[in-house]
């Protein structure tokens, strides 16, 4: 079967306009997580609301520490490197599953 990754839009591995935007992204989403955990700083200081964002905090802590483990675990085994790659796989199995159907025909079947 002929790749069909010449029939889609590749977009390179080293789009500087795709790296940017994520970075600007991520950067300005770990901005707004630090500017919220630093105004729940400032509750715990004060007398009225002492120990009320302590939970929310810890949750944060721990959520943030798994997410960066799950990020740390998906570079080190490979998952960034080809990310287009299952895209076209299920599209294939789509295709062969239709086509051991019956639903679609192939080229040689249309005659």
């Amino acid at each position: 079967m002929a790749d069909k990754r010449s029939t889609y839009r590749k977009i390179r591995d080293n789009d500087p306009g795709i790296h940017g935007f994520f970075m600007i992204a991520c950067t300005l989403g770990g901005g707004m997580f630090l500017y919220k955990l630093f105004k729940f700083f400032e509750t715990i200081k004060k007398d009225e609301l002492a120990g009320f964002a302590n939970d929310p905090i810890m949750i944060y802590f721990w959520v943030t520490f798994g997410f960066l483990f799950l990020l740390t675990w998906a570079y080190l085994s490979g998952q960034f490197r080809d990310v287009e790659q299952p895209k076209y796989d299920m599209l294939r199995r789509f295709e062969e599953q239709e086509r051991a159907e019956g639903i679609i025909q192939t080229k040689g079947d249309a005659q």
